[in-house]
């Protein structure tokens, strides 16, 4: 069986490194094998820096002592973990995970292996399952070159704009499934309301649209607009028996071009793009995702956790990140509020 190092040499000649004036340092993409690739994993977990993004469709690893060590001491430093799963594939793992703050999403039909830091990108054959980390014949790429970093991050950026957040209301452990489970609240990126009361829906550009400016996502006949029902009469009755909310449609409701849409995510990522889609710690200021009834980084919820106190003063907009007198339950400034939820 060849070498690890003999294996390098040989992708290096296939990639064509060494004969191209942009060619990358062919020590920095290396192949591990079998055994040798869990050790890679729990090594991008303990030299993260700021953050990890691991993808993985099937997950075991609490039963993984070396891997939920890992974690743990990562988050424990401040690490952000991100995770993708395969969607349907939800159970105490999962659950886990998220207890310890990362923020997990559901891919539909996710089958991709990547594993990912700052300075490291494994793109493997591996599931995090224990099984597949001791026993499973399995192949990992390692890139360390930062030129070859942005193809891969495109790529999980894009699996962001088509996987469903996974938010859990209470510490509770549970195995359900996604939609069989009241305490997860599920939401596309694109579209952002409060997960308890439903008193906040934010407003965005959608909402001033008139009548004849939006489009049947079936047929892309001009109807009126209603992000509750973006289909013509005769579709709506046809959908209206299965109800099927991620059932594949074919046109934007906004624009009327043909694009892969849903009655759930009526339009175009062209016409999603003025949608809010990021927020910011009302006390440290730094960049998360929108929630109103989570309106702090990772680190600093587990500090408000122990008193929970909702009136607590904070110094950021959740909103534009400006520093303004907030607190918890009143996350926005005055003007964001209005430009949202007003």
């Amino acid at each position: 069986m060849p070498s690890e190092s003999g294996l390098s040499v040989g992708l290096s000649r296939i990639v064509g490194i060494g004969r191209r004036k942009d060619a990358v340092d062919r020590e920095s993409v290396r192949i591990f094998t079998d055994g040798q690739i869990s050790s890679a994993v729990l090594d991008i977990l303990r030299n993260a820096g700021k953050w990890v993004i691991l993808v993985s469709p099937y997950n075991k690893f609490m039963s993984w002592g070396h891997f939920s060590i890992a974690l743990e001491n990562a988050v424990k430093q401040g690490v952000k973990v991100t995770m993708f799963y395969r969607e349907g594939k939800r159970d105490e793992n999962i659950d886990w995970l998220m207890n310890q703050g990362a923020s997990v999403y559901a891919v539909e039909d996710l089958h991709a292996k990547i594993y990912m830091n700052e300075t490291q990108v494994l793109i493997t054959s591996m599931n995090l399952l224990e099984g597949s980390a001791k026993g499973s014949r399995e192949i990992c790429i390692s890139i360390e070159e930062e030129k070859l970093h942005k193809d891969i991050h495109d790529y999980v950026e894009d699996l962001s704009q088509h996987a469903v957040r996974v938010r859990r209301i209470n510490n509770t452990t549970t195995s359900e499934p996604e939609v069989d489970a009241p305490k997860v609240v599920r939401e596309r990126r694109s579209r952002y309301t409060t997960g308890g009361t439903g008193q906040r829906t934010a407003k965005t550009n959608r909402g001033k649209a008139t009548s004849g400016e939006a489009y049947c996502v079936r047929c892309g006949d001009s109807i009126d607009f209603n992000t509750e029902k973006p289909l013509c009469d005769e579709h709506y009755k046809s959908w209206n028996k299965f109800k099927n909310p991620d059932y594949k449609e074919k046109y934007c409701h906004r624009c009327g071009k043909k694009k892969s849409t849903t009655y759930a995510e009526p339009f175009c990522d062209e016409c999603n793009s003025d949608y809010l889609v990021s927020a910011y710690c009302v006390r440290c200021g730094e960049s998360i995702d929108f929630d109103d009834e989570k309106p702090l980084c990772d680190e600093h919820y587990k500090s408000w956790n122990k008193f929970k106190n909702p009136e607590y003063k904070e110094k950021y907009c959740h909103g534009c990140g400006k520093k303004k007198s907030t607190t918890y339950a009143k996350p926005f400034c005055r003007p964001c509020w209005k430009e949202h939820f007003g």
